[in-house]
Parts: C-alpha cells; structure tokens; sequence
C-alpha cells in the first residue's frame, strides 16, 4: 500500500514559503524520496466572515502603493483571529 503524505504550508505573500518549499523538495530528492509541490487557492468561504471582521475591528488594514491597494493583515494583533485564520485557511483548502 502507498502511504501518501503532505506538509501544508500558507502565510503572507512574499514570506519565503516558495523558498523553504524548494529546499524541502531538493532535501527529499538528495534522499531518494519523490516530493512534487501542488499549489492551492483558497476559496476563502469560511475564512471570509472573519477577514470581514478584521477589516471592520482595524486588525487588517489597505494600503495603497502607486495604483494598486493591498490588504495587510495585522494578525499579532490578536492570537486568537491568527489561530482562526490559520485553520480556516485550512478547511478552505480541501472543502
């Protein structure tokens, strides 16, 4: 039987996540096991209701830069929305 196994990664954009994957990837393949990397999108169904919160509570602010306006979520603002977030990224991913 093939056992099939995965590590989740998610964060911000631009935190290194491609980065740490790509020398996990070389570091299974050094060692004579098969990893690939499959890129999700979150739907964000269950995550929404909450970004909506962050947004109305000053936990994620919009920042404009030029002619394009990004969201920044201030996470460590609150532990608990941070432990939410995280695991509802999660429940979006695969539902």
């Amino acid at each position: 039987m093939k056992h099939i196994r995965f590590i989740y990664f998610t964060g911000v954009d631009g935190c290194g996540k491609s980065s740490v994957i790509d020398e996990l990837i070389k570091e299974y393949e050094r060692n004579g096991i098969k990893a690939r990397r499959v890129w999700l999108r979150f739907n964000y169904f269950f995550t929404k209701p909450v970004l909506f919160l962050c947004r109305i509570t000053g936990i994620t602010r919009r920042v404009k830069k030029g002619d394009k306006i990004f969201s920044i979520h201030d996470f460590h603002k609150s532990g608990l929305i941070a432990f939410i977030v995280q695991y509802l990224h999660l429940i979006d991913t695969f539902f």
